[in-house]
């Protein structure tokens, strides 16, 4: 223990120890770009299996990126070979792992698909027709951006609906609410329906909620400072009861 210890502090500078030694309480860890904050993460991980109660599996970090997720995973991989059993994905990508374990408490079988952009944007295309919405002054992309919108602000079709006040938004309303119909009987989602199923699903399910929160130890979310407030809500969901929790961010960006 007391030389791998050596190993993952070695050649870090006196802030970096500190970051990566913190005990599992909240950290937040102020770092802009070159400022070894990807190294930081990537030690971070094993100090903890190596020092504290903690299996891999019980770490969930938290990128923005799949290549960001890919680097972070090599790097904690050369310390504890055992450590690429932590969970390291994306948001979506957690979500998606969720959903396919949770999602029926959301009315989705596991096998559900995932529509990408240009999924969107036929079926969106399809119900203009259906509607009669004239697609000359209503720009289906514009009507895409309005619903990953309110998605990405935990607004869920019924509750636009509700809020609804302008003819744009009318319209909007009419095609969102159509739009999950049409996802829901095809058992499939969207890219911003995982956060808003994940983030439903943990909210309104106090046993779920719990057996995910006890589920990691710690929890370590990177580029915290451009999480939405979907991404956010579903971190503090996942956090355990002693606020285990590492973010990173830059306030420059």
């Amino acid at each position: 223990m007391a030389d791998l210890n050596h190993n993952i502090l070695d050649g870090l500078s006196e802030k970096q120890k500190e970051a990566v030694t913190h005990p599992l309480k909240p950290l937040l860890i102020i770092a802009g770009p070159g400022s070894g904050k990807t190294r930081v993460m990537s030690h971070r991980i094993p100090w903890i299996i190596n020092n504290y109660d903690v299996n891999p599996y019980e770490i969930l970090a938290v990128t923005f990126t799949n290549k960001a997720a890919k680097e972070l995973m090599n790097r904690t991989k050369s310390f504890l070979p055992n450590s690429s059993n932590a969970v390291v994905k994306t948001f979506h990508g957690f979500a998606s792992y969720f959903l396919r374990i949770e999602g029926h408490y959301a009315g989705l079988d596991r096998g559900f698909s995932i529509y990408d952009d240009s999924d969107q944007l036929r079926i969106i295309k399809n119900i203009f027709e259906e509607l009669d919405i004239n697609i000359k002054k209503n720009n289906p992309r514009v009507i895409i951006s309005e619903i990953s919108k309110a998605k990405n602000l935990a607004t869920t079709s019924v509750m636009y609906k509700k809020k609804s006040n302008s003819y744009f938004e009318e319209i909007v309303s009419r095609v969102y609410s159509r739009y999950d119909e049409i996802l829901e009987n095809s058992n499939a989602c969207d890219f911003d329906d995982l956060l808003l199923k994940t983030n439903n699903i943990l909210k309104e399910n106090l046993d779920i909620r719990k057996k995910w929160s006890r589920r990691y130890k710690h929890v370590i979310i990177d580029e915290f400072q451009d999480t939405n407030p979907l991404q956010f809500e579903i971190s503090n969901l996942i956090t355990n009861e002693q606020n285990s929790i590492s973010v990173v961010g830059d306030p420059d960006q």
